[in-house]
């Protein structure tokens, strides 16, 4: 008892000495106040910096010697956190430095594609403005469900057809909150939020999105259930619910932000929901293997089909890349180096052992339901046969007596 008031009080006086220290002393000092309110046994510290002034490495070592559990996060710097430096400047230039690449010229904005003919060596795209391209080869890398909006002559397998026509996108609408400070954070708040379903708050996740040259923002998600009751609602009632949430978790300094900006993606044309399609029950084990396996000349890429970070940028990346190999092992397998090549069959060897067409797969299934009826009926046959022996017996035994 002794040892805890001692601690309580070492505690309380360093959260004074904490809070005359400075700003980012005082934030720590307010994280000790609250793991002491809430009898918890650890706080947020600095980050993993070589460079940490030699007061705030004190107080790591001080906060250890009183057995309080220092949690520490990377500084979000171009030297630790790579993601976040590759992002500088938006993902839009990611589309166009590609575009560099393989040269504006080559690039049709606006040409939606509608059809896609195909036959044993050739293949013919034509778009809503009636423009024609023949090729060897076509990698379609919208996602699913737009997909199936084009018009394939000849019709595509059914089993390709099947999986796409019942892979749902999802619903999200996603907003973003600028500010003039990162208040949060002087809070000792990280600025992310998990919050349920409910009609006083639409967001279900928020995150800090300050930028690495300090300008404050957060960033949410209308998803689900509350992004369908929300897209109706006009934007200025988003934004009065979003910032009134807002302040209900992070306080009144909240309600005083620069900007609010949202985009329902379901809306969009060429997108039709967010983020990413998901296979309805029982498509995972019987159709897999035709989200990703060529129909004749038509190969299949974006991140739905990726094997790695599969609805994430990442594996849009990954997507490409192997549907580029796919075409190219084709068309010039002499321009592949053997890595490629040995990844890519070694790709599809495992595909095809893994492969469980969905007739066989629903000729064991029939199978196993009619066996399972047969079963049935015959326990209930045996069942109704013994009710019968037992009838029997009782008006034996009882004209008997």
């Amino acid at each position: 008892m002794a040892k805890t008031k001692e601690l309580l009080k070492d505690t309380r006086n360093k959260i004074v000495d904490l809070h005359q220290a400075g700003k980012s002393e005082s934030t720590l000092g307010k994280q000790l106040m609250r793991a002491l309110k809430m009898k918890r046994g650890w706080v947020f510290k600095q980050d993993k910096d070589p460079n940490t002034p030699p007061r705030q490495q004190a107080t790591k070592e001080w906060l250890l010697k009183k057995h309080f559990k220092v949690l520490e996060w990377p500084r979000q710097s171009p030297d630790l956190n790579p993601i976040e430096n590759l992002s500088q400047g938006g993902s839009q230039q990611l589309s166009q430095t590609l575009a560099e690449r393989v040269g504006w010229q080559s690039i049709l904005l606006g040409s939606a594609v509608t059809n896609i003919w195909q036959d044993a060596e050739w293949a013919r795209v034509t778009t809503a403005a009636a423009a024609t391209f023949l090729c060897r080869a076509v990698i379609v890398s919208c996602p699913p469900h737009l997909a199936t909006k084009i018009h394939y002559e000849p019709a595509l397998p059914s089993q390709r057809e099947f999986l796409t026509q019942n892979m749902p996108v999802g619903h999200m609408i996603k907003f973003i909150v600028t500010y003039q400070t990162a208040f949060w954070k002087d809070k000792g708040f990280s600025g992310e939020i998990v919050a349920g379903s409910s009609t006083e708050c639409p967001f279900c996740v928020t995150f800090d999105a300050t930028t690495p040259r300090g300008n404050a923002a957060l960033v949410g998600f209308i998803a689900g259930q509350q992004a369908s009751q929300w897209t109706t609602k006009e934007a200025r009632e988003r934004k009065h619910a979003v910032v009134s949430a807002l302040v209900k978790y992070l306080g009144p300094e909240a309600a005083s932000f620069i900007h609010y900006e949202d985009k329902d993606w379901a809306v969009e044309e060429f997108s039709g929901g967010c983020p990413t399609n998901v296979m309805a029950p029982g498509l995972l084990t019987y159709y897999q293997p035709s989200l990703r396996k060529p129909c004749g000349r038509i190969h299949w890429a974006g991140t739905e089909t990726a094997t790695q970070w599969c609805g994430y940028m990442s594996g849009a990346v990954q997507a490409g890349q192997r549907a580029a190999v796919e075409v190219l092992s084709e068309l010039r397998p002499a321009v592949l180096t053997r890595e490629e090549l040995h990844t890519l069959r070694h790709s599809q060897s495992e595909e095809t052992r893994a492969q469980q067409t969905p007739s066989s797969a629903l000729k064991r299934l029939t199978t196993a339901v009619v066996v399972t009826a047969a079963l049935t009926v015959a326990a209930a046959l045996c069942l109704t046969h013994a009710e019968r022996v037992m009838l029997k017996v009782t008006t034996f035994f009882s004209n008997a007596l």
